[in-house]
């Protein structure tokens, strides 16, 4: 999609950019979760954050599928998203914290790469730390069934170890924000997308059980995606 694609601020022209297929169903079903369903537990959260009673405009803002093959070496460091994905905004200081939905398409365990975090209150200002020390104020790894949702802000350091099963590990990632994001503050053009959601009126089932995973500002939200 080009820059200026209508894709990137568009639900409907975004899927049909998406799917050239024509499975409708699949296509209902994906566009329920991804501009409704995840963004309104998103909404939620980020009111919470704000200490608000009414959620914000939310707009989906990215997309990935991560894949971990059996037996492979592939991990992820210590990172946040937003020191990955904003190094092109001029204005990155007054870009408010975003939230991330890993979307879990295979159960997550110990042995095949499950997510760690650092809560926000002893999260370091950069990397500068050694792994060792990012490790000591690490939860637990957050481990989960398929189709369970974790949640987390763009500020929360995390990483994932190697898978060493032998089984793929997927991970279906969408990203949401509160405002459009662009590279300058009056760019009319998304950095990615910014595509509006519609903010279901029901609640859904958020488990904030696993303590460590909360306290980073990290919460799993049960059957989302069933």
């Amino acid at each position: 999609m080009g820059d200026s694609d209508t894709a990137q601020v568009d639900s409907c022209c975004y899927l049909r950019a998406r799917f050239k297929s024509k499975d409708v169903d699949n296509q209902q079903v994906f566009a329920s979760l991804l501009f409704e369903k995840l963004p309104t537990i998103a909404g939620q959260m980020l009111a919470a954050c704000d200490k608000s009673k009414t959620a914000p405009n939310i707009f989906f803002f990215n997309e990935h599928y991560v894949v971990k093959p059996p037996r492979s070496l592939v991990k992820f460091r210590w990172h946040r998203d937003d020191d990955e994905q904003l190094t092109m905004c001029v204005h990155r200081e007054s870009i408010r914290a975003y939230i991330s939905a890993w979307c879990a398409l295979d159960d997550v365990t110990r042995e095949n790469g499950a997510l760690q975090f650092v809560s926000l209150s002893v999260s370091p200002r950069s990397n500068e730390d050694n792994n060792d020390n990012m490790q000591r104020h690490a939860s637990g790894p957050v481990t989960g069934e398929a189709g369970d949702v974790i949640f987390f802000l763009s500020n929360v350091w995390h990483c994932s170890s190697s898978n060493d099963s032998d089984g793929f590990r997927r991970a279906f990632y969408a990203q949401y924000s509160r405002e459009k994001i662009t590279s300058r503050r009056k760019d009319p053009t998304p950095l990615s997308f910014a595509i509006p959601c519609k903010l279901a009126s029901f609640p859904w089932v958020i488990d904030e059980s696993a303590e460590n995973c909360v306290e980073s500002r990290a919460k799993k939200a049960k059957h989302a995606t069933r």
